[in-house]
């Protein structure tokens, strides 16, 4: 008895082996996959997270504020919220601001920038204020 039953085994183990099929190698050759590399530039400049943007209205023929302190790098906006047109004047340029304009300057060196802001001459009204004076500091 002990030697059908190894006979069985041994015959199971034979059928089992013969049915499988083998697999053909591919003839594909295996891709690689590189990622690429990106490239990081360094800058000493300050990180564009930290520089700030400060704001400067015109209302009621005010500057507000009118000394604004900020460092290099910095941007002030100044926004004509006034029912007049102006110009601000600083030492080595002017930009026109209408009515409900706006205009942006990145300071990047230090030191003390004064400014003006004038009512456009059309503009103007017997009791206005001719000329609004304001700085900036950047340190």
């Amino acid at each position: 008895m002990k030697l059908i039953v190894i006979a069985i085994m041994v015959i199971s183990v034979l059928l089992a082996a013969g049915c499988t099929v083998p697999q053909p190698p591919t003839n594909q050759p295996t891709e690689t996959i590189t990622p690429p590399v990106l490239e990081v530039e360094t800058s000493t400049a300050p990180a564009a997270e930290s520089a700030q943007v400060y704001q400067v209205a015109i209302e009621n023929g005010e500057l507000m504020p009118v000394d604004v302190e900020i460092n290099a790098g910095d941007t002030v906006e100044w926004v004509n919220k006034d029912t007049v047109r102006y110009t601000l004047q600083f030492s080595s340029f002017e930009e026109r601001l209408p009515v409900g304009g706006t205009f942006e300057q990145v300071f990047t060196e230090s030191g003390i920038t004064p400014y003006s802001a004038n009512v456009v001459e059309e503009d103007q009204e017997d009791d206005q204020q001719q000329e609004l004076q304001g700085t900036i500091v950047v340190n």
